[in-house]
């Protein structure tokens, strides 16, 4: 959201309509000059771009948490429940401090298509689930949420901008993808 703020108030002359959805969309069907994802880039006709990464961090309630043994290993967190994405793989890499990767299957009964839906279902003690570092790191601040093995961790996210390859405002489209690269290398 800094980014785009950031991005708005540098370019006052630019009339920016921003869409957020969980939902991928199809641009030229829907006339968008321009689309941010996460995660694995289908190949396509669209252009893309990465414009970085999205950590992830896997939370609960306190309620929920202190609820149940604490995990010993990754795989112990297989009979908790989970609270799944839709878009996203039923297992989650998690990877030690020492590097050492392990996968984990996420048992379900809740599967929601929003990060936002997958937040407030955790903070109301019904599962536990990876959440973007900055959704998380607000509940984890306040107290409503907590780190689950905070001694591993899980894979990135990749971002990307993507682009239908004729964009209406194709100028206007790659000063603002060279914008969110510039912005990225900058972190």
């Amino acid at each position: 959201m800094d980014s785009f703020a950031e991005f708005a108030t540098a370019n006052t002359g630019v009339k920016i309509k921003f869409n957020f959805s969980d939902h991928p969309r199809d641009l030229i069907r829907d006339e968008f000059d321009i689309a941010i994802r996460a995660g694995r880039f289908p190949d396509s006709e669209l252009m893309s771009r990465n414009i970085g990464r999205s950590s992830r961090i896997l939370v609960a309630s306190p309620e929920y948490v202190n609820n149940r043994e604490p995990p010993a290993l990754p795989e112990n967190l297989e009979e908790w429940d989970w609270l799944h994405f839709s878009m996203r793989p039923e297992k989650v890499e998690m990877i030690s401090e020492s590097g050492e990767s392990t996968s984990v299957s996420c048992k379900y009964r809740i599967e929601v298509d929003a990060a936002y839906a997958l937040n407030e279902f955790a903070l109301r003690g019904l599962g536990i689930t990876p959440l973007p570092e900055n959704l998380a790191n607000r509940g984890i601040r306040q107290g409503t949420l907590v780190r689950i093995m905070p001694e591993w961790s899980l894979a990135p996210l990749e971002l990307h901008a993507v682009w239908p390859d004729r964009s209406r405002r194709e100028s206007l489209t790659l000063m603002f993808v060279r914008f969110l690269v510039d912005k990225s290398a900058n972190m």
